[in-house]
């Protein structure tokens, strides 16, 4: 993970190209989807921040495309696809 944290930081401060930014930051997202990481956690009784993933998010709101995404009968237009619901499970 210090890898990805090392390329989430490039990126940030534009050292990585558009499409190393966007992967680097879908990857973190992905982590964050599955649990695997979070962006903060209580370790030895107090709060740890992760600002790297703060800025993972902020990066993948950056790059991400604009799409129509539908749940039943309702559809949206937004940055993020569903992590629940009908689009979700098809």
């Amino acid at each position: 993970m210090e890898k990805l944290k090392t390329r989430i930081e490039a990126a940030w401060t534009g050292e990585s190209s558009p499409e190393a930014a966007w992967a680097a930051a879908q990857e973190a997202v992905a982590l964050l989807d599955s649990g695997a990481a979070r962006v903060a956690e209580k370790t030895n009784g107090e709060w740890v921040v992760h600002a790297w993933l703060k800025q993972a998010i902020l990066l993948y709101f950056r790059h991400a495309p604009m799409a129509t995404h539908t749940n039943g009968a309702y559809e949206f237009y937004d940055k993020v696809p569903l992590k629940t619901g009908l689009e979700a499970q098809g």
